[in-house]
């Protein structure tokens, strides 16, 4: 009787942080939604097309499975591969794995990887302009051969302020944040990002811009369906 009581209270307190935890994902399995980025003169450089495959309790939380697949300009595919993300004691984390784009995984080719991934940790909704965010790493590795390596940087994330955006899919109520990106596979590139993040969707919205502030491209929420 004893035992069953402690459990139904863990179980309690572990419903109560998933619920109290609002994810930047779709909650429904099945949805689809698709980002396109564009070049600096505003011209589509390529797409990244998402869907929601599954979504679970397990002993760490809540576990997001989602599908990505990116496509070049003239829309042939380049690269697929899956990424998680997670409700854990009501905080919402991506997986950097959502970071590896299909240029740059077309460079690895067909060579085993090793991936040493982070989680990157979300605000909540309510969080303050000012509110600064643990950073983040991605590092890619091959064996053998000649042997490649990528590393990718997130620092100095912080929360700017809470905006409105509209997209070619809708109108969202979202969070912005500020990062900076570096990024490192033979020479090392440094970027600065803001990102735009909707509760329920995700990403809506994002500006990248060189060292010298120049605006080198954006991307946007094109499609969602649920």
């Amino acid at each position: 009787m004893r035992f069953l009581i402690i459990s139904i209270i863990l179980l309690s307190v572990f419903y109560s942080q998933a619920q109290d935890c609002k994810g930047f994902i779709p909650y429904k399995t099945g949805t689809k939604w698709e980002i396109t980025n564009y070049n600096a003169k505003g011209k589509p450089t390529g797409r990244i097309a998402y869907e929601l495959k599954s979504k679970e309790n397990n002993a760490e939380g809540l576990k997001y499975t989602v599908q990505m697949t990116s496509y070049d300009q003239k829309d042939n595919e380049t690269f697929s591969n899956t990424f998680e993300a997670w409700c854990k004691n009501g905080v919402f984390e991506f997986d950097m794995k959502r970071f590896m784009s299909g240029e740059s995984m077309q460079m690895f080719g067909n060579t085993d990887c090793q991936i040493d991934a982070s989680e990157m940790e979300m605000p909540s909704m309510s969080a303050a302009a000012g509110t600064v965010l643990k950073d983040a790493s991605l590092a890619i590795s091959t064996s053998g051969g000649i042997g490649l390596n990528m590393t990718v940087d997130i620092s100095d994330r912080k929360v700017e302020a809470k905006e409105k955006i509209e997209t070619p899919a809708g109108v969202f109520d979202c969070i912005k944040i500020s990062q900076l990106i570096s990024t490192k596979m033979m020479v090392k590139i440094q970027a600065k990002s803001i990102e735009w993040y909707a509760e329920g969707v995700g990403m809506v919205a994002s500006e990248s811009y060189n060292k010298k502030g120049k605006l080198m491209g954006t991307s946007k929420l094109t499609r969602f369906e649920n």
